[in-house]
């Protein structure tokens, strides 16, 4: 009983609570829209690259568009410091780049597939490293 006589109780402020409430609805809502795009995926996956780029622009693009347009609001209402904002802009300042993605139907929205298809070498060159300084 004796350490418990220094502990506090924790408590949240009005602000704090509608931080964490604003923070947690910024970070749905934008999943929310990342789903919609990979729902896009989905619906192109087997079509030629010009289907995919007329699928993309018709459907991919609004939701792209609305995300950043979001991203850039929610960024104007939130603390500069916080993670969150630190989150965003990293996304903002990629979206430039993404973009190539609605335009170019051979692009993929993620490298997941490249992702895959190293691994077994990335964790072949692991086992190799972590025997070679094994054996020193």
């Amino acid at each position: 009983m004796a350490g418990k006589k220094g502990q506090k109780k924790r408590v949240w402020s009005d602000d704090e609570k509608l931080s964490i409430c604003a923070q947690a609805r910024v970070y749905g809502v934008s999943v929310a829209q990342i789903a919609q795009l990979y729902a896009v995926v989905k619906e192109a996956r087997g079509k030629s690259p010009e289907e995919r780029v007329a699928l993309r622009q018709a459907k991919a693009k609004p939701v792209f568009d609305a995300l950043e347009l979001w991203l850039q609001t929610q960024l104007r209402k939130i603390s500069g410091k916080t993670k969150l904002a630190e989150a965003i802009r990293y996304a903002l300042n990629r979206m430039p780049k993404a973009r190539g993605y609605l335009s170019d139907g051979q692009l993929e929205l993620d490298n997941n597939t490249c992702e895959r298809s190293i691994r077994p070498i990335a964790l072949g060159i692991g086992v190799a490293l972590t025997g070679q300084l094994a054996q020193v």
